[in-house]
């Protein structure tokens, strides 16, 4: 047994469980939320509204000085993930009204590329801004990317 292993807790089939439901209460809470306000809203108001929260969820980064406020980190990247667990169902709803059935297969290939190049970019072009121009600097330049989408996807 390793060091690491041992250090770790022991965790109970009734935890895993427990851990389990509460991840598909979740998924199943933002599929159905999204759901329905894609069928009320429609998916562009929606995705537009999406990526306007996300912009305000970078907000508590620019609050974070010093290792004491590594919280809002955190709460920022928590705000984050619930957010885009709420865009996915939105996004996959609106590929279908944009495109017609003889072009989905390619729509949904542009997009598996459009988040694998944004895995593969973002993180060193975040990291660069926040190297060269500060922290306030990469948040604004984040969260003004997020807005952008937003009127983006509004001008559809």
């Amino acid at each position: 047994m390793t060091a690491l292993a041992a250090a770790r807790p022991a965790t109970s089939p009734a935890r895993l469980t427990l851990y389990y439901l509460l991840l598909a209460a979740t998924w199943g809470a933002s599929f159905l939320f999204m759901r329905q306000a894609t069928l009320e809203f429609g998916p562009l108001p929606t995705a537009a509204v999406r990526v306007t929260v996300a912009a305000l969820f970078l907000l508590p980064l620019l609050l974070a000085r010093s290792a004491g406020d590594l919280w809002l980190i955190y709460l920022a990247a928590f705000l984050q993930t619930a957010c885009s667990l709420f865009f996915q169902p939105a996004e996959t709803a609106l590929v279908p009204q944009l495109v017609g059935e003889n072009h989905l297969l390619h729509a949904n290939a542009l997009i598996a590329l459009n988040w694998e190049l944004t895995r593969l970019v973002a993180p060193p072009l975040g990291g660069l801004i926040m190297v060269v121009l500060g922290i306030g600097s990469a948040v604004a330049v984040d969260a003004a990317s997020f807005l952008l989408a937003a009127a983006l996807v509004a001008l559809v």
